[in-house]
C-alpha cells in the first residue's frame, strides 16, 4: 500500500521532470542545435591526432570530385592490366622473384617544383606516412610499395584517399612490386573514398605480420624508386618512417 509520504517524493519527482522538460524546450528553441555532417566534421578536426598522416582530416574532411593524382591502368576506379605492362626487377634483366607495375601513379611534373626526386619505399603498414613525406619534400617523390597478396588492396586504398584529400600528391609517382607467384591476374576495383580519415596503416593486418616468411625485398625496392624517378638528381632513402 502506498503512503502517504511515497506519494509526495512521486509528486516530487514528476514535477522536477516536468520542470526539466519544460526548461529544455525553452532553451533549444532560443538556441537551436545545428548538429549538421559539417560541424561534427570540424569538431572532430579539432581533435588531437599523432598517427601519419591524421593532419590530412584536419585540413580537409571530405574528397575532392577529382583525384590529384595523375593514374593509370584504369585506376582510381579499378586496376587492370596486361602481362606485357609487367617488368623485371632493375637488377635482372631475366625472370627472377619480383615483377615491377611502374607509374601506376605518374607525378605531374611542373617547372617550379625543385629537380630532385625523393625516392623511397613503402609496405602497406607504412603507405600512410607517403602524406607525411608529400608535404614537407617539395620536389617529385617515388614510391615503390611491395604489395603482396592482399596489401595491394590495402595500399592502394590508402593512397587512393590520399589523392582525393591532399594536393600535395600530384608530386608522387608509386610503382607496385609483387612477387612473381602472387602477381595479381583479376580486375581490382577500388572505391572512391567517402571522407578524408585516413586510417593508420600501422595498426593494419597485413601478410607479412601474419606470415614472416615473405621477406621483404628492400634492395628491389630501392632500386625500382630510384630508377623510376623523373629528375636527373635522386635523393634515395632506406624504409620510410619519420
Amino acid at each position: 500500500m502506498v503512503t502517504f509520504l511515497q506519494k509526495v517524493k512521486q509528486l516530487f519527482l514528476l514535477t522536477i521532470i516536468f520542470t526539466c522538460i519544460i526548461l529544455s524546450i525553452i532553451f533549444i528553441h532560443k538556441n537551436p542545435l545545428n548538429l549538421s555532417i559539417l560541424n561534427l566534421a570540424k569538431f572532430t578536426k579539432n581533435t588531437d591526432s599523432k598517427y601519419p598522416s591524421s593532419f590530412v582530416w584536419k585540413l580537409t574532411a571530405y574528397p575532392e570530385n577529382i583525384s590529384y593524382c595523375n593514374f593509370n591502368y584504369g585506376l582510381p576506379e579499378k586496376l587492370t592490366f596486361n602481362e606485357s605492362d609487367l617488368s623485371f626487377s632493375p637488377e635482372s634483366e631475366k625472370p627472377g622473384k619480383y615483377r615491377v607495375l611502374y607509374d601506376v601513379i605518374r607525378n605531374k611534373h611542373t617547372p617550379e617544383v625543385p629537380e630532385v626526386t625523393y625516392a623511397t619505399h613503402v609496405t602497406a603498414d607504412f603507405t600512410s606516412y607517403v602524406a607525411e613525406i608529400a608535404r614537407v619534400w617539395e620536389g617529385p617523390i617515388s614510391v615503390a610499395a611491395f604489395t603482396p597478396q592482399t596489401d595491394l588492396i590495402l595500399t592502394l586504398n590508402i593512397i587512393n584517399q590520399l589523392c582525393y584529400c591532399l594536393p600535395e600528391m600530384t608530386r608522387v609517382s608509386l610503382h607496385l612490386i609483387f612477387p612473381e607467384e602472387n602477381v595479381p591476374r583479376e580486375n581490382l576495383v577500388i572505391a572512391k573514398p567517402k571522407n578524408c580519415l585516413v586510417p593508420n596503416s600501422e595498426k593494419l593486418e597485413t601478410i607479412r605480420s601474419s606470415n614472416r616468411s615473405v621477406k621483404y625485398p628492400i634492395n628491389v625496392c630501392r632500386n625500382v624508386a630510384r630508377v623510376a624517378s623523373s629528375t636527373k638528381y635522386v635523393l634515395v632513402s632506406g624504409k620510410v618512417k619519420i
